[in-house]
């Protein structure tokens, strides 16, 4: 009994307690893998395979350590309603790790065969897998220097995100959030070096680094001052644009439905909504 009760919980809770990894099946793959800007990754697993119960926690600690710039995902393809889906992607081995980057955006939906996709072929431990996924992150964010920062802070479309940083490069996470936010808001970073400290500082006082800074269409400037974490950045940025992807956006609140089992796709979570919509029209009405 307690052999067939182990057996049980292999097969259909292999990442249920990960809060970060959405299982997925054929009804909620596309709507998660395909129908978003952001890279995702994929593990395509059997329970009852030693490698995949190797890999398990290594697997949780990466997407723990990057599902701040990524989406993790895994099918359990020794489950019948999914077989189809593991034939589909031509899965011969356990586990394969598949990573799905979408097409540059165009202000459109991705569509499925717009995305690439390729194999993890690297070491199965965390910190190799999160090196390599930081590495497919699409980046939206433009390079501001002192040639041209004076027409990034004077906008005249959309209001724009300027990270003043002392680094050279583009924090992942920074990445992601100007994918949460395409089309509403344009980001921007400026490396503040002690040669251009004073120029810079003609436009922004540059009190600490790094810094985030919103130009509204106004104009006028807004620090963030709240810690250094994706959702608490997005949410005071929703102040100034609106978000179509992560955790403040319709899908991420979809994610969080599918995460605990509330949906089994987007169109499950837009008949609810609806639904909850209507009888609360309905409730007013009798008011």
């Amino acid at each position: 009994m307690l052999v067939l009760f182990f057996l049980v919980s292999l097969a259909y809770a292999f990442y249920d307690n990960s809060k970060h990894i959405y299982e997925l099946t054929p009804k909620s793959f596309d709507d998660v893998i395909y129908k978003t800007n952001h890279t995702s990754v994929v593990e395509f697993y059997a329970p009852w395979c030693g490698y995949c119960q190797q890999f398990k926690s290594h697997y949780i600690k990466a997407a723990q350590a990057s599902s701040d710039v990524a989406q993790y995902a895994a099918v359990n393809c020794d489950l019948p309603e999914n077989k189809k889906l593991c034939n589909e992607y031509r899965i011969e081995g356990f586990p394969t790790i598949l990573v799905f980057r979408p097409p540059k955006w165009t202000g459109k939906i991705t569509k499925k065969n717009g995305h690439s996709s390729e194999i993890y072929r690297g070491e199965r431990i965390a910190s190799k897998l999160t090196e390599f996924v930081k590495g497919r992150v699409k980046n939206y964010v433009k390079r501001i220097n002192a040639r041209n920062i004076a027409s990034f802070v004077a906008p005249e479309d959309k209001p724009r995100v300027l990270l003043l940083t002392s680094k050279t490069s583009i924090s992942p996470m920074f990445k992601a959030l100007a994918i949460d936010f395409l089309g509403s808001l344009e980001f921007g970073y400026l490396t503040v070096t002690d040669e251009i400290r004073s120029e810079v500082e003609t436009y922004i006082d540059v009190k600490r680094l790094p810094q985030i800074v919103v130009i509204d269409r106004e104009g006028s400037f807004h620090k963030y001052e709240g810690p250094t974490e994706r959702t608490a950045i997005a949410k005071f940025l929703g102040n100034f644009g609106e978000a179509e992807d992560g955790e403040t956006s319709e899908r991420g609140t979809f994610l969080k439905g599918l995460k605990k089992g509330l949906y089994k796709s987007f169109r499950d979570f837009k008949k609810s909504r609806a639904g909850k919509s209507k009888s609360a029209k309905n409730h007013r009405d009798e008011l």
